[in-house]
Order: C-alpha cells, then structure tokens, then sequence
C-alpha cells in the first residue's frame, strides 16, 4: 500500500469516527436499506455466541437517531419513488429479519417513538409451528453439550466438543446447515436436538428466550401498527446452487402464500444469509414467479436508478453492526460497496440468459 493511499485511509477513519460523514453521505445517492435482526436488553444475553443476532433497545436508537440525523427514512414501497426524485439527503429504509417476539417488544416501541416506518421479514414456518431457526438450533444445542465426541450421521462427521471452546466447532456445524440441501440439514437439526429430552429442550429454549418466534396474533399487531411483513421463506433455508429447485419454488412462493392467508398481504422477500454465494439464478426466477414486487439480498451498496430484471429481485442491503463506530463508518461509506454489488447483479443476469 503507497503512503498515499495509507493516509487517505487514515483520514477516512478520524473523519468518520470524530463524526462528520457527510462528505461520504453526499456520494450515497439513493436509497441504503439496513438490515437488523433480533432486539434484547444486555440482562437478556446469556450466552453472545448463541444469541448473536441481537442489539440492545439503547444501540438501536442511538444507530436509527444517526439515520434520523442524515437520511430520509421512507417505507419500503417508496424506494422506487424515491430513487426516481432527488432531494438534498439520501434515503434509508430499515428492515428487520427473522420475525422474532422481541420485535413487538423492544423494536417497536423506538421505532414509533421516532415516527420510522419499518418492514419485517418474517420465517412463515417458523412462527406457524413454533419452531426456532437452524442456525439457533445448530448454536444452542451445542452449547448446551456436555465435553465429548458425538457422531453425527446426516453428514458423516464427529462433533468434538471441549470444556471451552465450543464456537469454533460450532459455527462449523452451522455452515454445514447453510450450504447443505434442505432435507440433510433437517436431518442434522434433527440429530442435534435428538441428543437431548424434550424437556431438556425447554430448558434451553427457556435460557435463550431472546430468539423466540413471533406468533401470528404478534405479526397482526405489528402490522396493524404500520409495519410492512415480508417473506423470509418458510424454514430460512439458504437459496443456493445446492437447494433442489422445487425447495427453491417452495420455500418462495408457498411463504407469500401462507403470509398472505394469514396477514392479507406480502409483496417483498429477503433471501435468508443473502451473500453471493446464498443465492441462485433460480431462486430469483421464483421471487419473480411468486409476484413480489421487490427482494432484498445481504450484499453490501445503495439501491440506485435503474432497477430493472433481476436487479429489482436481488437488491443490495447493509447488515448492521452492533459497534456505533463500526455502524457510521460502515453506513457513510455504504456507496463504496457498489462495484461489487454491479458485479453480483451482473452475475445473476448472465445466469439467467444462460438458463433461458
């Protein structure tokens, strides 16, 4: 790296972090859609690993009080008005996955005492049968096990579990379920808790009651307070080149049917994980199929003019960060993740043209 380019890097650091992103802010130029997940109180975490996808009530109001500063929020279904117009400060959208109960709980309640629209989506299976998503199961029960080895057959492999160190092993197991066809990963979830009791199982949803589903009664009352609901899929099952195409059509378009028999409407999807590699050509093929007017994936940049097919079934989101410093420099940088995004767009085009 020149000196150049190390002191410009430097000074993008104390100017973001001394908080003066505006010179970043004015290169936004459209829409940055931000990506939060569960919301807990700091008492509720009783274990960071387990319970990763949570900020505090107190950090989220600080991050959206940042927004509020320096975009316009607007409602999921202004994007393409806005992105059309022009006004004086970018625009945001936030977004909220998975559908967990502590969203009526802790995220609601700054939401509206800011006057910030919000759209969640949710995992229909998961609040229709009560379950939890595969990566809490993957990260709970193992956990929750006793030091050892455990032979798990739905992948061929021994789990070994240390006295301290179970994260490492863990997050293995949890990107088996990520990248493996669905029907494995439900045996492998299956194995995971049949090592345990059903009461046993209690037990540990007790201790992580952060990551409790939403009900459907929890979904209509957020919905009745102005949250827009999306689809998530069915199970959260990642949309890669490894799902079957009929797990694929499944888990799209049967979600927004069950979504809307139970709310009355859904008309935008997120693909669960979301990363490059998390979503195929024929996963976007299906949101299309399904009629949701707009999709979102996890791949970093701003939604910008332009959104034609597909790009308007794969558009780029921000995951946030729970670090505030990580959080403004990773938003008022949001434009420099662009190319990238082009890129994936791209790739996703010339996958379709290779398809048909």
């Amino acid at each position: 790296m020149s000196l150049q380019v190390s002191i410009r890097s430097a000074l993008r650091k104390i100017e973001v972090s001394a908080g003066l992103p505006r010179i970043y802010l004015r290169r936004i130029d459209g829409v940055v859609v931000l990506a939060y997940h569960g919301v807990a109180p700091a008492d509720q975490i009783t274990d960071p690993w387990v319970q990763s996808l949570h900020i505090a009530p107190e950090e989220l109001k600080r991050q959206l009080e940042f927004i509020q500063q320096h975009f316009r929020v607007i409602a999921v279904n202004d994007i393409d008005r806005s992105i059309r117009g022009s006004s004086s400060r970018p625009s945001a959208v936030l977004t909220f996955d998975d559908g967990y109960r502590n969203f009526n709980e802790q995220a609601l309640p700054v939401l509206e005492s800011m006057s910030m629209p919000a759209t969640l989506f949710i995992t229909a299976n998961n609040i229709e049968k009560q379950k939890r998503h595969p990566a809490y199961i993957c990260r709970a029960t193992i956990a929750s096990l006793e030091p050892g080895g455990y032979d798990l057959d739905a992948i061929g492999e021994r789990l070994v579990i240390s006295g301290t160190d179970r994260a490492t092993a863990g997050n293995v197991i949890v990107e088996k379920v990520k990248t493996l066809p669905w029907g494995s990963a439900e045996l492998l979830l299956d194995e995971l808790q049949g090592i345990f009791t059903p009461s046993q199982l209690e037990e540990i949803d007790a201790r992580y009651a952060t990551d409790a589903p939403m009900s459907w009664a929890d979904v209509a009352e957020a919905r009745r307070r102005g949250v827009t609901i999306g689809s998530h899929t069915l199970d959260h099952v990642v949309l890669g080149i490894q799902q079957p195409v009929p797990v694929i059509r499944a888990q799209v378009i049967d979600s927004r049917k069950l979504i809307i028999e139970r709310t009355g409407e859904c008309k935008y999807f997120a693909y669960p994980n979301g990363g490059r590699s998390d979503i195929c050509a024929a996963a976007v093929e299906a949101v299309e199929e399904a009629e949701y007017e707009l999709a979102f994936t996890m791949v970093p940049g701003v939604v910008r003019t332009g959104l034609d097919r597909p790009q308007r079934f794969a558009l780029p989101r921000l995951g946030v960060s729970a670090s505030w410093d990580g959080f403004r420099k990773y938003v008022s940088t949001a434009w420099r993740h662009n190319t990238r995004y082009s890129e994936f767009a791209l790739s996703l085009r010339g996958a379709e043209v290779m398809a048909g």
